[in-house]
């Protein structure tokens, strides 16, 4: 049995991406999104959420864009009360200049301004994949686990891309899974096609989709995104939004007989 997660990232992160997210899910095959709390959509999200409550909704993880979500200074992450943005992030991380007590405090402080607005969340996943070095994995892990949070992405993919996507899917296949009662997906799919997702590209990863669970990673979006953040991906969203909302798609997975999920689904179906 084929079962598909098509997750869209980076919902909250401007009016005009959330208007491409709310689109695919309403004219595409977006069942699920991941949201960031700590950018200027989040607002906007949260009120649309209230009116489109079919989509599933989890944490997009963001330790790399803005400031952070927590309170009190943390000066290994947030220096001048700012994210290092992700080369920097990844340096410091790299060179064990990041506490693990400020990486929980921060998650676990998104992670509550999530659940204080929209329940808790079905999922997280790490914006940008930092959760890929050992402290931020490891400290997820920990805080995902006391909050009870059923799904953690794991994107263990074999794909072709650039140097940084192929190391991450490495980091991953070369990691143990989590043990119950955390759950990943068995597949991931997307990380080697982020901003580069199209209508032809679609279809084979349905055609060729494995048997078990995986999630697709998605980034649709309006024309417009956020002009205060370096979104490499600005230029491909609406042409991953075409994608996703083409007839094609869903007379593939039709065709397929692709059975279209989402992690709230999943996890009811586990117990």
């Amino acid at each position: 049995m084929r079962r598909l997660i098509v997750n869209a990232d980076d919902l909250g992160l401007s009016g005009a991406v959330n208007d491409g997210i709310f689109e695919a899910h309403k004219n595409g095959i977006v069942g699920s999104a991941t949201c960031l709390v700590t950018l200027e959509g989040w607002e906007d999200a949260v009120a649309r959420l209230a009116v489109h409550d079919a989509l599933d909704v989890g944490l997009h993880l963001n330790l790399t864009w803005g400031r952070p979500a927590h309170g009190a200074a943390l000066p290994s992450l947030a220096p001048n009360g700012r994210f290092r943005g992700k080369r920097g992030l990844a340096v410091a991380l790299s060179l064990g200049r990041v506490s693990r007590d400020e990486l929980r405090a921060e998650i676990a402080a998104q992670l509550q301004v999530f659940t204080d607005r929209l329940g808790a969340p079905s999922h997280v996943d790490v914006h940008q994949h930092l959760h890929a070095f050992e402290p931020v994995w490891e400290t997820l892990l920990e805080v995902a686990r006391e909050a009870q949070v059923p799904w953690l992405r794991f994107p263990a993919e074999r794909a072709s891309g650039s140097l940084v996507t192929r190391w991450v899917g490495r980091r991953f296949r070369r990691r143990n899974r989590p043990p119950a009662p955390t759950r990943t997906t068995d597949h991931f799919r997307g990380i080697g096609l982020a901003g580069r997702l199209d209508e032809d590209s679609l279809l084979t990863i349905l055609r060729d989709l494995p048997d078990g669970l995986t999630e697709l990673m998605t980034h649709p979006g309006g024309p417009d995104p956020s002009p205060t953040h370096p979104d490499r991906l600005a230029g491909a969203r609406r042409g991953e939004l075409g994608a996703l909302t083409a007839a094609s798609a869903r007379e593939a997975v039709d065709a397929e007989g692709i059975i279209l999920t989402t992690f709230s689904a999943e996890a009811a179906r586990a117990e």
